[in-house]
């Protein structure tokens, strides 16, 4: 037997003719050239340089197209206008996306701009938006580029941008797209389904034109459920001059009821200032910034006094469940009228709830977190209280079950030193139930006109009413 037969030889060399590669090669060739030469394929070294290519022209007296010539230029610019165009710093050496910069780095023929391109100028337009100084003639170019796109590159957000290019691309963009919201929609949620990301100047817009718009227009104290919670859930959202949703949410009701003299706000709106901004009492002043900066003394008044209310009205009904069903059970409804009495009357400029800690976690989640709550421990009867500030400075604490009315001339003599201008925190039952002696007034719920006493015997400041 041959001992060669079974001896392992490496393989022949695989040979192919030459003219077998050559297709396959030309079509590699083509797909290279046409691969994308957007801001993924950017790095950040490029546009340092042409920063400073660019600030190095502005000190020389270059014209734009001098100091902006360097490779892969157009690409640049457009990622470069994307980034830096809202930048403070950058107006000393970024000039205006004006027509003359539009049509130097864009060209003159949409149609032929490649799909990196296309995709690069849209997101351009949906960053920067109303800064854009050439804002209608990039519009018209994108309409163009993308209702003549036939190359075929499309992915979920092309396909969205081309079929709705002529509502999406113009000066009034977001308001066209706001006419195609859904009931029951957020604002995100519509520019998600259109593909505007978030932080854009675009979608700032949007979010203004659908919720702002449709409260600006919905009659003073009609209830919208869809509304306020299409709000609430976009309350945090950016929505111009460095500001939440929520905050100019809030200024639109306040400036409502300010303009339209409004005595009383309905509930659901009033509770709106707690569900979409924060107290404007807040001790935390850049908390307070964020939400109320835009606010005067008289707005800020304005808002607080609805709060009064709706805090008056969450005590009511604490007191109402502590007397429901006991021997003291009659008191309510005179107690609930001298509360609102006081508020009508004008004599009530603040209010604060304070719940017993046993109540605190059945309260609404909102107003637990919108109001300024604080909690009271201690007392046999688990005890809440409300606080009032009042005219004439005056000042009272009534409580649910049977505590006494007591008022305080002077906030100095209230029991609680720096009570009104401090967070809301935790007290002891013995802390607000100040005992007779110390209170200047002292009024028991008793059978028969204790409210006639309160203002016969105690030399309230206040003209007399009845109930």
């Amino acid at each position: 037997m041959n001992a060669d037969l079974f001896t392992l030889r490496p393989p022949r060399p695989l040979q192919l003719p030459d003219t077998l590669l050559d297709k396959p090669i030309a079509r590699l060739r083509a797909l290279t050239a046409a691969l994308p030469d957007g801001t993924a394929a950017i790095g950040a070294d490029l546009l340092d340089h042409l920063r400073a290519a660019m600030r190095a022209g502005m000190r020389r007296g270059l014209s734009f197209e001098e100091a902006t010539n360097v490779r892969r230029r157009e690409s640049l610019l457009v990622t470069l206008y994307t980034l830096d165009l809202a930048l403070p710093d950058a107006r000393a050496w970024l000039p205006p996306f004006d027509e003359t910069v539009a049509r130097s780095v864009l060209g003159d023929s949409p149609t032929r701009w490649h799909p990196a391109r296309r995709r690069d100028v849209t997101q351009l337009f949906f960053t920067q938006f109303d800064r854009i100084a050439a804002l209608p003639l990039v519009a018209s170019m994108l309409r163009v580029a993308w209702e003549n796109a036939r190359d075929g590159v499309f992915d979920e957000s092309a396909l969205v941008w081309g079929r709705n290019a002529e509502m999406l691309f113009a000066e009034n963009g977001p308001e066209r797209l706001a006419k195609v919201w859904l009931s029951g929609e957020s604002a995100d949620a519509l520019a998600e389904r259109f593909h505007v990301h978030e932080g854009s100047r675009f979608r700032e817009r949007l979010l203004q034109t659908v919720l702002l718009g449709r409260l600006a227009r919905l009659p003073f104290g009609k209830e919208d459920a869809a509304l306020f919670s299409a709000l609430e859930q976009s309350k945090l959202s950016p929505a111009g001059a460095s500001r939440p949703l929520g905050s100019h949410a809030v200024e639109i009701l306040v400036r409502r009821a300010t303009e339209e003299r409004v005595a009383s706000w309905p509930r659901p709106w009033s509770q709106a200032l707690v569900t979409l901004s924060c107290d404007p009492r807040l001790p935390n002043v850049a908390e307070r910034q964020r939400w109320w900066g835009w606010a005067t003394e008289r707005q800020r008044d304005v808002a607080i006094k609805a709060l009064t209310s709706l805090t008056i009205e969450e005590f009511i009904k604490l007191l109402d469940r502590s007397l429901r069903g006991t021997p003291a059970e009659h008191q309510f409804q005179r107690r609930r009228d001298f509360l609102l009495k006081l508020f009508e009357h004008g004599h009530v400029t603040e209010a604060r709830l304070v719940v017993h800690e046993t109540l605190y976690a059945a309260l609404d989640p909102r107003t637990r977190s919108g109001l300024m709550l604080s909690r009271v421990s201690g007392g046999a009867q688990h005890t809440s209280m409300i606080c009032l500030r009042c005219t004439d400075d005056l000042f009272l604490i009534e409580g649910t079950h049977n505590f006494g009315l007591r008022g305080f001339v002077g906030e100095a003599r209230f029991p609680i030193r720096g009570f009104w201008s401090a967070a809301p925190r935790r007290f002891d039952d013995h802390q607000l139930r100040a005992p007779e002696a110390t209170c200047d007034i002292f009024q028991r719920h008793h059978v028969g006109d204790w409210v006639g006493d309160f203002f016969r015997f105690h030399a309230v400041p206040w003209p007399r009413f009845f109930l």
